[in-house]
């Protein structure tokens, strides 16, 4: 593999890592995979093998540096999850490569955009699912750019990070055509990039009124995950939410917990658990 080409599947990379939340550089998406896909460009009369190669650089990079705190829970379950998506992603940009090489630029970016927001969607409904990585979901932090999410969705943000990618990576290629600054490439994707953001802001200044309110508390104990958590019975837990809802909560509607609030495993039979002892005081609880 050429230096040239690794350099600039590293940098693909750290772009992406350093773009996501909580602490990245969020513009960075816009052009992170800039550089994947300008290798992509200009191996693609070489061996497909390369470009897989290339982008499981850039993508373990970016799993790397974005999900390595699942090692303070579990070496292995990170280590599984980073390798798992480096290799999925590298195979949906490979496989990009690969139609690339038979249909036109038009097709073979629809392509790729398709494929990536199918994955995505796919990476939501299967065991190992693991929808952090979604490209819309590197906007968490940046709430007032995506107020149109309530119309699209996530899938709307991803759509956004690789229409966008795609019209930098154009006008990076007709510069070095030309070696002069094409203004009409440059406008459209200033416009891509600033329009969204725009209809965001319009809509986050926006002023909603309602009569229907409801008063909700959100639960967040303070339970030392890795030694106390499941060592509790879920009974145990139950009697301390009823002391909290008798205390602290008091007339809230709505109760918030973690999705693992109720963290014993006693291996009910799915079919027998609304009768069981544990859902009958859970619910008379809760009808209170």
């Amino acid at each position: 593999m050429r230096k040239k080409y690794i350099l600039l599947s590293i940098t693909s990379g750290l772009l992406l890592g350093f773009s996501w939340p909580t602490n990245g550089i969020t513009f960075f998406i816009f052009f992170s995979l800039v550089p994947l896909l300008y290798i992509e460009k200009l191996t693609r009369k070489e061996s497909i093998i390369k470009i897989y190669l290339y982008s499981s650089i850039s993508f373990l990079i970016w799993n790397l540096i974005s999900t390595y705190w699942l090692a303070y829970s579990t070496l292995f379950g990170m280590t599984f999850a980073v390798l798992l998506n480096t290799f999925i992603k590298a195979f949906i940009f490979t496989s990009y490569s690969f139609v690339c090489r038979k249909v036109n630029n038009k097709l073979s970016i629809i392509y790729f955009i398709s494929s990536w927001i199918v994955f995505e969607k796919f990476h939501l409904n299967w065991d190992f699912s693991w929808p952090w990585l979604n490209l819309g979901n590197v906007f968490s932090e940046k709430i007032h750019w995506i107020q149109w999410y309530e119309f699209t969705g996530v899938f709307g943000g991803s759509f956004w990070v690789l229409i966008t990618n795609y019209l930098v990576l154009v006008t990076v290629l007709d510069y070095i055509k030309t070696k002069n600054i094409n203004k009409y490439l440059v406008s459209y994707s200033v416009l891509f990039i600033s329009l969204p953001i725009t209809i965001s802001l319009l809509l986050y200044d926006k002023n909603f009124e309602t009569s229907n309110k409801i008063d909700f508390a959100i639960l967040q104990p303070n339970i030392d995950p890795y030694n106390e958590k499941y060592g509790r019975s879920n009974f145990n837990i139950l009697y301390e939410l009823e002391d909290w809802i008798n205390t602290k909560i008091g007339s809230n509607k709505l109760i918030l917990a973690p999705e693992t609030y109720f963290s014993e495993s006693p291996g009910f039979l799915l079919d027998k658990f609304n009768k069981s002892s544990f859902t009958d005081s859970l619910k008379n609880i809760l009808n209170k």
